[in-house]
């Protein structure tokens, strides 16, 4: 994890006196930490110490004797943070984690289509594989439909030819003999 500053972080808010909410820390602020005062009241319109949104510093100084040089040492030290967003002038830290939930709803949307992506592809494969199988086996039962058909065919072939044969001499009996031979005369010598 890279060495961050809270100084460039987005997360980086302070607490208006007045309002009660959390607001941008300006360049101002996060170089020199010179509060401003607010017009006709003797102090500041800032809280005087800095707040982490994401909570991942304490960066409250824990001393009695406050001084501006210590909050600006704090904002420049070097950390390891997860909590880090790169600070975007003009937006309040909410403004920044709400750009950063919607980078990560993102980032989860791409990969649930990547994830559905991936599964289309696998049953599209399954699918194709499936086909293909199905074909197989209509090309195998077809070509057992043709052996059998063939096998009939002859037989029936054999059977028309052997009807044809009886019948031609049935017939040359008839007209040789004036009448068809009983079963005795087809037998005799």
């Amino acid at each position: 994890m890279p060495q961050v500053r809270c100084a460039d972080c987005g997360y980086l808010a302070i607490r208006d006196r007045q309002t009660r909410e959390l607001v941008e820390v300006e360049v101002g602020l996060r170089k020199k930490w010179e509060l401003p005062t607010l017009p006709g009241a003797g102090f500041y319109q800032y809280e005087d110490f800095p707040i982490c949104l994401q909570h991942k510093s304490s960066l409250r100084i824990e001393k009695a004797s406050y001084r501006h040089e210590e909050v600006i040492d704090l904002l420049q030290q070097e950390r390891d943070c997860d909590g880090f967003m790169e600070w975007q002038h003009g937006f309040s830290p909410k403004e920044h984690q709400e750009m950063q939930l919607a980078q990560e709803l993102q980032r989860q949307q791409l990969a649930q289509r990547e994830q559905e992506r991936d599964w289309q592809d696998r049953r599209d494969t399954e699918q194709r594989r499936w086909q293909d199988q199905l074909a197989a086996e209509q090309r195998e039962w077809q070509a057992r439909q043709n052996r059998a058909n063939r096998v009939v065919q002859i037989f029936l072939a054999i059977f028309a030819a052997t009807v044809t044969i009886m019948l031609a001499y049935y017939g040359y009996a008839v007209t040789r003999f004036g009448q068809a031979p009983t079963k005795m005369e087809q037998h005799a010598p």
